[in-house]
């Protein structure tokens, strides 16, 4: 085998390798990524919930008032419920925005 022929089997190995590490970063930086979203979510749910403080009290109340396990289902049940209504909440206004000024239905890929 040639010196040259070594080097452009070298060279391959090397790209093919580059290549499966691009691709493991990628796949980590996805998976971080999402980790990190969540993270994002819950501070921006506690700084909604520090701007009203007066809903945070009435729902201790509430929960101190009740019995704990029926006011953990009621929990259960209102978070169930937010979660669905900001998810409807939000395709409709993503819907609303892709339209545009033309009245158009949005296109999606």
């Amino acid at each position: 085998m040639s010196r040259r022929e070594d080097l452009a089997r070298r060279r391959a190995n090397l790209v093919a390798r580059s290549r499966r590490l691009r691709d493991n970063l990628a796949v980590e930086g996805e998976r971080i990524g999402s980790r990190l979203a969540l993270v994002d979510k819950g501070v921006a749910m506690a700084r909604s919930l520090a701007r009203q403080p007066l809903l945070v009290a009435a729902v201790v109340t509430l929960m101190m008032t009740l019995k704990p396990l029926r006011a953990m289902k009621w929990a259960a049940r209102g978070a169930l419920l937010f979660s669905v209504a900001r998810r409807v909440y939000g395709a409709v206004d993503r819907a609303e925005f892709a339209r545009g000024d033309s009245g158009e239905p949005p296109t999606f890929i």
